[in-house]
């Protein structure tokens, strides 16, 4: 969907029921080699988007792509991050594949390649209030979804025979009480200073 950076991202990442993530697209480009992805991801203002201290992680996935190997178009577009810092700054981010600070998520398909800045960090269905998990829990925001799908009204009782851990009725609780489902975590576009869009932002989606 198309939104305004200043007054609608934040809020999708803190008010999103059934979101994983909300993507920010910086690039949709036509590619044939690995060099047009690198020259693609090297064309953007990094330094604009984030401060160089924050660390880095590159992220991606492909359908039909010709290219022979995702871990180098990876390394690639991780490269054309820190020239371009290196470039205007002298400095780069570094990188960390555990607990970044910024997620850049690129997917190629089989004659597009799309980049997009990661405006959420954890998944969103990382609400926050869960301090231990069981085997195979239900994911929050799919319990969200089944909720609002089952027609509930938020008057009447609702019970879950299968209880599990809770999730069902946990998240139509805050459902109910009209809780922001992001309010006990922290969510990158709300947080994040160094974050900060260009002049003219481009789309984000969901």
């Amino acid at each position: 969907y198309q939104c305004d950076w200043s007054s609608d991202v934040c809020p999708s990442d803190l008010e999103s029921r059934l979101a994983s993530r909300v993507l920010l697209q910086l690039a949709h480009r036509p590619y044939r080699r690995e060099q047009d992805v690198y020259d693609a991801v090297y064309g953007i203002d990094w330094p604009v988007w984030f401060a160089v201290e924050r660390s880095l992680r590159v992220d991606v996935n492909a359908i039909r792509c010709p290219l022979k190997s995702l871990d180098f178009i990876t390394l690639r577009i991780k490269d054309a991050v820190c020239d371009r810092f290196r470039a205007k700054l002298s400095r780069r981010p570094n990188v960390d594949t555990h607990d970044p600070d910024v997620r850049v998520h690129g997917f190629l398909d089989a004659t597009h390649f799309t980049l997009y800045l990661d405006t959420s960090g954890e998944p969103l269905y990382k609400r926050g209030w869960r301090t231990d998990v069981g085997e195979a829990p239900l994911k929050e925001n799919l319990a969200a979804g089944i909720i609002m799908l089952s027609g509930w009204d938020r008057a009447e009782p609702l019970y879950d025979p299968m209880c599990g851990s809770g999730t069902l009725l946990i998240e139509a609780a805050l459902l109910a009480l009209d809780q922001p489902p992001g309010a006990r975590r922290t969510v990158v576009s709300c947080s994040c200073r160094s974050m900060r869009p260009p002049p003219r932002p481009p789309d984000a989606s969901a």
